[in-house]
């Protein structure tokens, strides 16, 4: 009887961990955008004009299809924008980051370059993660 126990505390154990482990995925990062692909591009542009906030970090999630997205450009709306080459260009659930440089500027645009890997039916969805 001891052994059941013990083994249901530990798998209750291991069950805590993987899912503080999944809540705190995004923890301290904020959804700013969320942009469906258009298939027939190699490229989007998603406007940032809600956007109010000072971010020192943008993350790009896929959640549905699989692109590569090898290019972004971040445009501010001091008018400066910063161009990033991604060397590992697949993005894949866990976000590929991009770490902004200079001084706390508002995000006017986001543009990225893509392909895709297996064009589906569905339409990859890219989400936009702020951090301060």
């Amino acid at each position: 009887m001891n052994i059941f126990y013990s083994r249901l505390g530990f798998t209750c154990f291991l069950l805590s961990l993987a899912f503080a482990g999944f809540a705190q995925k995004n923890i301290g990062w904020r959804l700013m955008a969320t942009h469906e692909i258009d298939y027939s591009l190699d490229y989007a542009t998603v406007d940032m004009d809600s956007i109010t906030s000072i971010y020192q970090a943008i993350k790009m999630n896929l959640k549905e299809g699989k692109i590569n997205v090898y290019q972004s450009t971040v445009f501010f709306k001091d008018g400066y924008r910063q161009q990033d080459d991604h060397k590992y260009p697949v993005l894949e659930a866990d976000g590929t980051r991009i770490y902004l440089k200079g001084n706390e500027r508002l995000i006017d645009k986001i543009a990225i370059r893509f392909d895709w890997k297996d064009k589906t039916e569905d339409k990859s969805v890219v989400e936009f993660w702020g951090r301060k």
